[in-house]
This record gives C-alpha cells, structure tokens and sequence, in this order.
C-alpha cells in the first residue's frame, strides 16, 4: 500500500507540479498514523487476551 502512495505522488508530481507533494505527503501520513492506531489496538487485544488466559489458569 505504501508503495503504491509512491507511485501515486510521483504521479501527481507529474501532472500537477508541487502543490500536490504536500497534499499527496499529508494522504500518506494520514494513512501511516491509522495503520499505526490498528497496530495499537491489535497489540491492546493480544495483552487483554493473555491476561484472560493467565486469569484463568
């Protein structure tokens, strides 16, 4: 996915000259942070698990 923002900036680049750097950079960041926030909700999930299965045991 990151590499095709690339191949999308670079596009951009192409056809609209820099103002779309900064549009199409602030996309990819957006997208950077919300992988990030999956991230962090997934290793949340894991900890609440292992910690239900060592409750349990």
């Amino acid at each position: 996915m990151f590499i095709s923002s690339v191949f999308v900036l670079a596009e951009r680049i192409l056809k609209n000259g820099e103002g779309a750097v900064v549009e199409s950079l602030k996309e990819i960041f957006e997208f950077l942070e919300f992988f990030g926030f999956i991230k962090i909700i997934g290793e949340r999930y894991i900890a609440t698990e292992a910690g239900r299965k060592l409750r349990d045991i």
